[in-house]
């Protein structure tokens, strides 16, 4: 039977020639015996039809002008929809009709992009009547803005010859690092001081009357594991900080912090806080 036929030789597809040359035989082995619209015999032949002009867009295809074919298929099989009898010569013609169609849609030439006529400039003599006349709109120049990730940056300070040598300066400091920093960048401020039990009571009061917004946090020993580098890197890991910095007057203290991967500033002796925004902006830029 042309059944039987149809299904082996779409087996064995290995090209488009190789597709229609298998199916138009499949389809003239077949009997030239109409079926009448309803009957299983019409359904059958209808879906073989069907899986052909289905089949024709996987061989021909390509991303581009896939939509373009696949409309132009179901417009087919709408037009199939409608026959009230199918006989069987018509199948090997249709498919070959339709495999012409669908071509053509894929050999369709891409518009060619417009291109804008050269801009005149008008001579000095015609200045006076083009001022005179409506001028064209000018279209503004495409502006790049990049797009960047916010980074969480950490801001440690020592309290002890840090902060405390003047509270007004202090905030002044953290003021305009916020009001400068880089767009992309999020400032956390904190106080990390290392001092015993009535040293670290003294403090937290200065603190939470003279700059109440800053955490304060103590540390048991100014270096090493139980010091100020050890506890921001595991402030840092915690908090997903990505960056941090500690200002403090102790060089000790600022090569402890460095070795554990923070970025550390020395302040020296009767140096304002705010004498150091540039130093620390330009880090913060460097992000």
């Amino acid at each position: 039977m042309g059944w039987n036929d149809f299904f082996q030789a779409w087996e064995r597809v290995t090209s488009e020639e190789s597709f229609v040359e298998r199916v138009t035989a499949a389809f003239s082995r077949a009997t030239n015996s109409p079926a009448v619209k309803g009957s299983s015999e019409f359904r059958r032949r209808k879906a073989v039809l069907l899986v052909v002009i289905r089949a024709l867009v996987q061989l021909l295809i390509g991303t581009q002008q896939q939509s373009g074919a696949i409309r132009l298929v179901r417009t087919r099989e709408r037009e199939l929809e409608g026959t009230e009898a199918l006989p069987y010569h018509p199948y090997a013609t249709f498919v070959e009709d339709t495999l012409e169609e669908v071509r053509g849609v894929l050999q369709a030439p891409s518009p060619e992009p417009e291109i804008p006529a050269p801009r005149q400039v008008p001579c000095p003599e015609h200045q006076a009547l083009s001022s005179s006349s409506s001028a064209a709109p000018r279209v503004a120049p495409l502006e790049v803005v990049e797009v960047r990730e916010d980074i969480p940056v950490l801001i440690s300070l020592d309290f002890s010859g840090v902060l405390n040598i003047h509270f007004q300066d202090s905030r002044d400091f953290l003021d305009r690092l916020n009001a400068e920093r880089p767009s992309h960048v999020k400032l956390k401020f904190i106080c990390t001081s290392y001092s015993g039990t009535e040293r670290a009571k003294e403090t937290r009061q200065s603190m939470a009357s003279e700059l109440p917004g800053v955490p304060v946090y103590i540390t048991s020993s100014p270096t090493g594991r139980p010091g100020k580098g050890a506890f921001i890197k595991r402030l840092m890991d915690r908090r997903s900080d990505h960056f941090a910095c500690h200002l403090d007057d102790r060089s000790d203290i600022v090569r402890d912090v460095e070795a554990y991967g923070v970025h550390g500033i020395l302040v020296s002796p009767n140096t304002w806080l705010t004498d150091l925004v540039p130093t620390v902006l330009l880090w913060l830029r460097s992000l």
